[in-house]
């Protein structure tokens, strides 16, 4: 019974955590950011829909061509210009 109790406690907690960061992913608003449009859980798993995007992941590209450090290093820069 104790067992049952924490893993309840545990699931609970996850979801609420699950909420606060699907909303605050939300309100992020920037031109190279994907949007989040809904979230929500059914059958007790949690989806995040988001805007569709054209073109290649970031995995794909790694995959096809050589990623240099300078290449990477400007994709970090770009990323912390968005986190600002």
């Amino acid at each position: 019974v104790v067992g049952d109790t924490i893993e309840c406690e545990a699931a609970r907690t996850a979801e609420e955590q699950f909420h606060r960061e699907a909303a605050l992913l939300a309100k992020l608003s920037h031109p190279q950011v994907v949007g989040v449009l809904d979230h929500f859980v059914e059958n007790d798993r949690n989806y995040v829909v988001l805007e569709r995007v054209e073109g290649q992941d970031l995995r794909a590209i790694a995959s096809t061509e050589s990623v240099t450090a300078e290449t990477a290093l400007d994709w970090m820069a770009q990323i912390a210009g968005i986190l600002r």
